[in-house]
């Protein structure tokens, strides 16, 4: 494959750094190892064992809870505790729909729902997405964030940002013809790209792409597939008036490459972007770009 018609391709495939070892495949033994805190940490709870619980955070650990409120640092995350076990008195826990996913070296990121049993019967569910980082043998709470289901935007919604993507896109240099179409699926809850690049010889590589909203994480993810087996997930973001897409990918022979690139919308019929950071197997590659791409229909 040349540079040129990888960088072509990579124009779809948009992925979070936070997210690469989960494409290529789950470590195990980081997986079970936070498991294993989280189970010590609800054993914890389950005690009522405030300066425990403590010990599982980090330091300056930091806590936003649904309703506004926030804790900073462990010393904080010891009077949070001990403040809710005196009004609470007999309080249980478990965490339901737990998954970890390895993010950089060092570093892991878990969601799930925290169940709360009061004693007099009642019960309190909160979602939760959580980030963690080893320190020495052991794995702390860095930060943890409680959703509020209740402020959720629809799918639609929270995707009507990237409504300027619907339609037909083609850009052409030096003989290659790089054609994108992007459509709502018949509930407007995700969008749908396909794309095809080819070549004076004829159709080089085709694909699709699902982009959609992530109401764990709370952005907008997409999900990339190429004919030769290449795969990437991604997360979009906008900042500025222009949309930033920080990348990962895994090419089909188990390479890995990364980038970040830059999508400014000029006019409705025309969009400018250019990829910078770029790397593939450790290899610093140029900056592209800027490239226009120009609406068909």
């Amino acid at each position: 494959m040349t540079k040129k018609l990888l960088v072509l391709s990579l124009l779809l495939s948009g992925m979070n750094p936070m997210t690469a070892l989960a494409v290529e495949g789950a470590s195990p033994p980081i997986v079970a190892e936070v498991r294993a805190s989280l189970g010590e940490y609800v054993e914890a709870f389950n005690r009522g064992d405030a300066e425990a619980l403590a010990q599982f955070w980090a330091e300056d650990a930091t806590y936003e809870g649904a309703g506004g409120e926030s804790v900073r640092g462990r010393g904080e995350v010891l009077r949070f505790y001990r403040k809710l076990f005196t009004n609470n008195p007999g309080v249980r826990m478990q965490v339901a729909d737990s998954a970890i996913e390895p993010a950089s070296e060092g570093w892991a990121r878990e969601t799930g729902t925290d169940i709360l049993t009061y004693a007099d019967g009642s019960v309190e569910e909160s979602p939760y997405s959580a980030l963690l980082r080893k320190v020495g043998d052991n794995w702390l709470i860095q930060s943890v964030v409680d959703l509020d289901v209740s402020d959720e935007p629809t799918h639609h919604q929270a995707l009507e940002a990237l409504d300027w993507l619907i339609g037909v896109w083609r850009e052409t240099e030096e003989g290659v013809v790089v054609e994108t179409t992007y459509e709502w699926t018949s509930k407007k809850n995700s969008i749908l790209g396909r794309f095809s690049i080819r070549t004076s010889e004829g159709l080089d590589r085709d694909g699709i792409v699902v982009i959609g909203w992530d109401p764990i994480d709370r952005n907008i993810r997409s999900w990339f597939f190429d004919s030769d087996g290449g795969t990437a997930v991604g997360v979009w973001y906008e900042k500025d008036g222009k949309w930033f897409s920080k990348a990962a990918h895994v090419l089909p022979d188990g390479e890995t490459g990364s980038s970040t690139r830059v999508f400014e919308k000029v006019d409705d019929n025309t969009i400018r972007w250019r990829a910078i950071n770029r790397q593939v197997g450790g290899e610093m590659l140029p900056t592209v770009g800027p490239i226009t791409l120009t609406r068909v229909k």
